[in-house]
This record gives structure tokens, sequence and C-alpha cells, in this order.
């Protein structure tokens, strides 16, 4: 692969070189443009190799890589990536596919243009993003967004906390979401528990055992506070229990944010097909076709 004549330090070489700029002047704009984070190092990489690490700004083409790929900071992939081993702290694009056969562990970003494969365990803190089909055999655990432009398959637990965009998810396993949620058509798991989440499925959510639950009011808060009066005895008591009001509600009255005396917006699920399981425990749901179940409880909203 030759060099990128087009990267930012190429052309500061070629003006150090000509005579156009000094060896200090040289010094000081490759070290501006490095804290900017745009000075793009090109390295040359072999098709194959036993493993790849990378510091700093990287762009360089994929490859089948026998060991892990690490990399802490910007790294750039102009095709596929086949690994055993990922390791990112920073970002990675990647404009191809991207198949890694054992653990991925990524404190940042990860992009993929094309399909995405996971042979082993998934700890991701900030945001993947796939362009096409999205297939994970082990645990996927994001704390952060997973937005994928086709369909999640998934043979292992998935839990996400920060939300998720994706057209259908086909899960063996479990599925932990929170966050907003946007599956656009079926929505297939062996369990489901979606806990604080502003969620729109597009058509069938079905699954074993079935569990959304949303906050619940403020209002409900503030009565149980008053039936704890009856078990006031004595001046003590009543101190105690108004230091603890003044704790719990005061600071939401400053704020403006929440009023104690009226019910809080809760978000709400909204399913636009079928609910089917074994067991069906929802709130705040809202389900336009058939609710199916041996076990079905349905709370408020």
């Amino acid at each position: 692969m030759s060099e990128n004549h087009n990267t930012i330090e190429f052309k500061l070489k070629e003006k150090l070189d000509a005579g156009e700029i000094s060896q200090n002047e040289y010094d000081e704009l490759y070290q501006k443009f490095l804290k900017l984070d745009i000075l793009q190092t090109t390295v040359k990489s072999p098709k194959q190799s036993s493993n790849w690490s990378f510091k700093g700004s990287n762009t360089t083409e994929g490859g089948t890589v026998k060991g892990p790929v690490i990399s802490s900071g910007k790294l750039s992939l102009t095709s596929n990536l086949k690994c055993q081993r990922l390791s990112i702290s920073g970002s990675i694009d990647i404009h191809g596919e991207l198949t890694v056969l054992g653990k991925t562990s990524a404190n940042g970003n990860i992009l993929v243009d094309g399909i995405a494969k996971f042979g082993g365990p998934v700890a991701l803190t900030g945001v993947m993003t796939v362009f096409d089909n999205l297939y994970s055999t082990e645990s996927m655990t994001i704390s952060g967004r997973l937005t994928t432009d086709g369909n999640i398959n998934s043979g292992g637990p998935l839990k996400i906390s920060g939300g998720l965009s994706c057209e259908n998810i086909k899960s063996s396993s479990s599925v932990r979401l929170s966050g907003k949620i946007n599956v656009k058509e079926d929505f297939i798991a062996k369990s489901v528990d979606l806990s604080k989440v502003n969620a729109h499925i597009g058509n069938n959510l079905k699954a074993e055992v079935i569990n959304i639950s949303q906050e619940y009011s403020s209002k409900k808060s503030f009565e149980k506070k008053l039936d704890e009066l009856d078990d006031i005895d004595g001046i003590p008591d009543i101190a105690k229990f108004v230091a603890k009001m003044v704790t719990d509600f005061v600071p939401n009255v400053v704020s403006g944010l929440t009023n104690i005396f009226t019910e809080k917006s809760v978000d709400k699920v909204e399913i636009g097909g079928t609910l089917e399981g074994r067991e069906i425990d929802i709130s705040y749901t809202q389900v336009n076709r058939d609710i199916i179940g041996d076990s079905v409880k349905i709370g408020p909203g």
C-alpha cells in the first residue's frame, strides 16, 4: 500500500522538504494538528499479521489478523477486518465488514459500514453503529447506544442501557433494554425486560417472559409518605419525618422539575402488532392488536 499523499502529515513534510517552512515551524504545526486529532498517519499493513497495535490517529487498509487488534486513539480501516480479539480505547471506523472471533472490549465508539459479526463476548462503553446486520453469539453489554440499519441476531444475553434502533431483533437468550428504543418490525427473544424506556415496536413482540416496567408517579410516593404519619409517635418522630420529606421532595420543587402533588409524566411503550408470551407483566404499554399469554398482569397506563 502506497503512502497517502492527501494526509496533513504528508503535506507538512512536502513543505518542509521544499524549504517553505522551517523545522521549528514543522514541529509546531505537527503538535497542533496532533492535539486536534486531525493528523492522519497512514501506515502500511500486511493482509495477514499476528497482531496489530496502534496509538494516536491512524488510517490503514483492513486484513486478517491472527491475534488481537489493539488501538488507543482514532483508527480508520479502509476495508474488511477479521481478528481474534478487538480492544479499543477511542474510536474505530471500518469501511467494510467486521468479524471478531473472540472478545471485544471498547471504551469509545465503533462504526462498521458492513456486517458486524462477534464470536465472543462484547463489552462496550460508548456508541456502536452498524450499517448492516449484526450477529452476536455470546453476551453483549453496551453502556451507550446501539444503532443498526439491519437486523440484530443474538445467541447470548443482550443488555443495552442507552437506547437501540434496528429493523428486527431475534435472540435465543434474554434481552434487557433501557433508553429510547425503536424496533421497526419484529422483536423476538427468550425473555424481554424493558425498564425506563420510551419504546416503539413496529410489529410483534414475542418472548416466553415479558416484563415492561416504568417509573411510577411522584404522587404515589407522596401518598406513601402520608401513610407513614400513622406510625409517628411523639415529637422526635415528627422531626425525623419532616426532615425526610424535605430531603426527598424539596430539591425537586425548588428546581421546578416536579410538583409532588401531581403525577410525573411517564414514557410509554407502543407495540404495533401482537404481544405474546407465557408470562406477561406490563405497565404503561399500548398494544395495537392482541395480548396472548398464559399469565398476564397489566398495571397502570
